[in-house]
Formats: C-alpha cells, sequence, structure tokens
C-alpha cells in the first residue's frame, strides 16, 4: 500500500519549518521521514524549480549547506543552531534494514553484482515519472520513494579523490539482507546528479 504524496519540510505560520521526523533510539538520531521535497529546497535555492517530488540533482555541497542554513533558520535568536546534517552511511543502512549496524557494508570494496543488482536506465525511469513520486512503507517509520532514488550520506569513500557514498535500496534485483543496501562513488561533492537525493537528520541526546 502506497501512502499519498509527503513533504520532509513545509513551512509553518511563524516562518518556522515543520519537518516530519521519524525518532530512531536505537541510533540516538531522528530523521525526515522522507527526503527533502523540491520546494523546502527552494526556499534555499532561490532559482531552484519547487515541487512535491524529492530534491534531486543537488550536489553534496549544496545539501550540507541546506542542512547548515535551516538548522540557522530554525534556531531562536538567543539559541545556538540546530545541528542538521546529511546521515552516515551506517545510519542510513541501519534504517534501510530496521536494525542497527555499526559498519557499513562493502565499506571499501564494492562488490561484483552481476545481473542480481541492475540500476542500468534508472535514468530513464526517473524521466518516465516526470517529476511524479509515491511513498512506500520503509523499515522503522521510513517512507521510500518510488521511483527510487540514490541518496547522499555525509561519509567520505575516497579521502584523496574527495568523494562521498551514496546509498539507495536495490529497485532491480533478487538480493536480501545487507545485500539490499549499496554504494556507489561520485567524482566530486559539488555535482549533482537527477537520481541523487538526501535526507536530513538530527542527533537526540
Amino acid at each position: 500500500m502506497k501512502s499519498p504524496e509527503h513533504n520532509a519540510l513545509a513551512w509553518g505560520r511563524d516562518g518556522r519549518p515543520d519537518l516530519e521526523w521519524v525518532d530512531l533510539p536505537a541510533l540516538g538520531i531522528r530523521m525526515t521521514r522522507v527526503p527533502v521535497s523540491r520546494s523546502a529546497y527552494a526556499c534555499f535555492a532561490s532559482d531552484y524549480p519547487p515541487g512535491d517530488g524529492p530534491a534531486v540533482n543537488v550536489s553534496w555541497d549544496n545539501a550540507v549547506r541546506f542542512c547548515r542554513w535551516l538548522g540557522e533558520r530554525c534556531g531562536a535568536a538567543d539559541d545556538a543552531p540546530i545541528l542538521y546534517r546529511l546521515p552516515t552511511a551506517a545510519e542510513w543502512e541501519s534504517c534501510a534494514l530496521g536494525r542497527a549496524v555499526a559498519e557499513p557494508a562493502w565499506k571499501d570494496v564494492c562488490p561484483d553484482f552481476g545481473t542480481d543488482a541492475d540500476f542500468a536506465g534508472i535514468e530513464a525511469l526517473l524521466r518516465d515519472a516526470g517529476g511524479r513520486f509515491s511513498y512506500s512503507p520503509h523499515a522503522w517509520g521510513l517512507l521510500r520513494p518510488e521511483p527510487p532514488l540514490w541518496e547522499w550520506t555525509g561519509d567520505l569513500y575516497d579521502p584523496e579523490k574527495n568523494c562521498r557514498i551514496l546509498r539507495c535500496a536495490c529497485w532491480r534485483g533478487r538480493l536480501d539482507g545487507a545485500e539490499r543496501t549499496l554504494y556507489h562513488r561520485t567524482p566530486t561533492p559539488a555535482q549533482g546528479r537527477p537520481e541523487v537525493a538526501f535526507r536530513m537528520v538530527q542527533a537526540v541526546l
């Protein structure tokens, strides 16, 4: 059963955002239920087209800037900014699997899945959707966008090249368990992609 469209962030009457969070006590964080929406990101980037679906074509650098900007916006005038950030790869994988993991799978080596995890054609799938997304229930109360998307994490893939780790639930294939979360490296955190979105997390003390 798929839910209607959701926004990860909507602006309230007092000028502060209403964030749709899921508490994850096993990880000591809370996470936005869905990826940050286009309209939410457009509040930060005035030249970004608003809409109901997830904000894509956002670089890692700009996703981090959005988290920082939103934290400053949400904090009271006499308080420190709220510390929003991107999830770590281990946090993202824990949420995808519905259980806490200390280290992300295949941290150092990308496995050869053959035809079991085929992401070929995902760009065409996203184009065919015409920017329209629905959301399917996922582990721990989170919602997964359909068509599926890669999502930024805060972790480095290659420190020398400054590559960042992307995560995505396997959208085509027969793999189970940990194999259903993969990583992908991108050449630079300054590059956005049409199949890449992002969520935010906040530490809960």
